[in-house]
C-alpha cells in the first residue's frame, strides 16, 4: 500500500476528466452497501466492523492548439473515491483520546493516517476530528497551485467510531493516488468482480483488518484517434467495494 501525506504534497502526477453524475450515483451507492452492511443495522445491535468503497476512473482525449497546425494531444484522467466504515469501539475509554491519539485506513492502493491534532478545531471535549488534504498542479504559465484533494471525517462514541473519506482525483495535481480502479485501465469491456484488503488503526488500541473487501463493477474501453493523428485507448470504470469484520 502506497502512503498518502496530509498537506500540500508532491511527488507521481496522473491526468483529467469528469463524471460528476457518475460520481453522485456511485456516493450513493456506497451509503446504501454502508446502511445495509452497518453494525448498527440490525436493531441498533452492534455486532461487526464495516468498510464500503465506491470509485470512479475515466481516461479522456485532450488536445491544445498551439496554431499553424500545430497540435498535441494526450490522454489525462480524473476520478473520486469514497469510503465509509464504521468500526466498534466496545471496552475501549474513549476519555482518554487526546491530540496524539493516531488514526490510520489503509484499503486498497490508499494508505492515510493523521493524529487528531491534525485537525486545527480539535480539542480534548470533542469527539470527532476532520482532516485536510491539499495537492499541487502547474499550470500552463508555470504558476503553482494548491487545491482541496479531499477529507477525511472521523466521529466516536463509546461505542463506535464512524469514518468518511472523499477524494477526488486528476492527474495533472502531484501524488494523486487511485483507491483500485485505475487496476483496470485499458482492460476489455465488461464486468468486473475482484478483491482487495483493508485495514483501520484508531487509538493504538483498535486494529480492524478487512481480509477481503469485495469489489465489482464495470469498465468500458475504446480505442480512438485524436486530432494530431496519436491512437489511444480510453476507459471509463465504475466500481464498489463492501467488506466486513
Amino acid at each position: 500500500m502506497r502512503s498518502l501525506s496530509m498537506g500540500v504534497v508532491t511527488g507521481s502526477s496522473r491526468k483529467p476528466g469528469k463524471r460528476a453524475a457518475t460520481t453522485f450515483l456511485y456516493s450513493l451507492a456506497a451509503v446504501a452497501l454502508l446502511v445495509a452492511f452497518s453494525p448498527t443495522s440490525h436493531g441498533g445491535q452492534t455486532s461487526s466492523n464495516c468498510v464500503v468503497f465506491s470509485e470512479t476512473y475515466a481516461d479522456k482525449v485532450r488536445c491544445v492548439n498551439y496554431g499553424g497546425g500545430d497540435i498535441e494531444c494526450d490522454d489525462p484522467n480524473t476520478g473520486s473515491y469514497n469510503v465509509a466504515a464504521t468500526v466498534l469501539l466496545a471496552g475501549v475509554d474513549i476519555s482518554q483520546f487526546n491530540g496524539d491519539t493516531p488514526f490510520e485506513l489503509m484499503i486498497g492502493n490508499v494508505d492515510l493516517s493523521n493524529v487528531l491534532s491534525d485537525d486545527p478545531k480539535y480539542a480534548t471535549t470533542k469527539t470527532s476530528a476532520t482532516f485536510s488534504y491539499t495537492t499541487t498542479y502547474t499550470d500552463n504559465n508555470g504558476n503553482d497551485h494548491t487545491v482541496n484533494w479531499g477529507t477525511v471525517k472521523l466521529k466516536w462514541n463509546k461505542k463506535a467510531l464512524t469514518v468518511t473519506v472523499n477524494f477526488k482525483n486528476n492527474s495533472d495535481w502531484d501524488d494523486v493516488e487511485y483507491l483500485w480502479a485505475d487496476q483496470y485501465d485499458y482492460n476489455d469491456s465488461g464486468p468486473i468482480t475482484d478483491s482487495t484488503e483493508g485495514e483501520i488503526d484508531f487509538a493504538d488500541v483498535v486494529s480492524v483488518s478487512f481480509t477481503n473487501v469485495n469489489i465489482t463493477g464495470s469498465v468500458t474501453t475504446k480505442d480512438v484517434t485524436a486530432r494530431d493523428e496519436s491512437d489511444y485507448t480510453i476507459s471509463s470504470i465504475k466500481i464498489v467495494g463492501v467488506g466486513t469484520n
